[in-house]
């Protein structure tokens, strides 16, 4: 069954979306690891949470589009 409550979308009976008023998706539970996500302005994905474990992102914004360069960990080309 799929449904909405307020801002909450619920499907598959055990997975849980919820997305703020742009529609981006803030937050996925699965039953067993909940990841949160925050954005910029832009819409540009800056920062998810995995279970109390951030990472936050570092963002090329005049490449153009914007692209991960970071993942706070490791280096990406």
């Amino acid at each position: 069954m799929n449904y909405w409550v307020g801002n909450i979308f619920l499907s598959e009976s055990i997975n849980t979306y919820t997305y703020d008023l742009a529609n981006r998706l803030t937050a996925f539970s699965d039953g067993t690891n909940t990841y949160t996500y925050a954005y910029n302005g832009l819409g540009d994905r800056l920062q998810q949470t995995v279970n109390y474990t951030t990472t936050t992102y570092a963002m090329d914004m005049a490449g153009g589009l914007s692209q991960v360069l970071s993942d706070g960990t490791n280096f990406m080309q």
